[in-house]
């Protein structure tokens, strides 16, 4: 299995189920033991259990629709919808990057045209 790919219910019955088998070089640990178990690094763990924020709703009434005026002008001025054909793979690959990729597509090519000319 790859990173890339999703376990399936199936997948993780089938894992839960696989048995579990204990050696001389790897015995089953006694609750003593694991309550003796410490972190390597201790700095890294928080004690304290953090508070939880409860979430407030947003006051959305003071923000205006938007208007076909506001699409005309500002970030949405002088784009244009294309669509292209990209390998599946090659998709996937950038997607898990987590990049934006219509930023990614518009700067790239933005860099090109001023490399090389309009």
């Amino acid at each position: 299995m790859t990173a890339s790919e999703k376990l399936t219910p199936e997948r993780i019955a089938e894992i839960m189920a696989f048995p579990i088998t204990y050696d001389e070089d790897c015995p089953k640990l006694t609750k003593e033991q694991i309550a003796r178990l410490r972190p390597a690094h201790p700095e890294n763990f928080v004690k304290e259990k953090r508070q939880k924020v409860k979430a407030r709703p947003i006051d959305l009434s003071d923000i205006r629709e938007l208007t076909e005026e506001d699409f005309s002008r500002g970030h949405f001025r002088n784009k244009v919808e294309v669509k292209i054909m990209m390998e599946a793979g090659l998709l996937e690959k950038f997607n898990a990057t987590g990049l934006d990729l219509e930023s990614y597509i518009n700067s790239s090519v933005r860099t090109a045209v001023a490399e090389y000319g309009a």
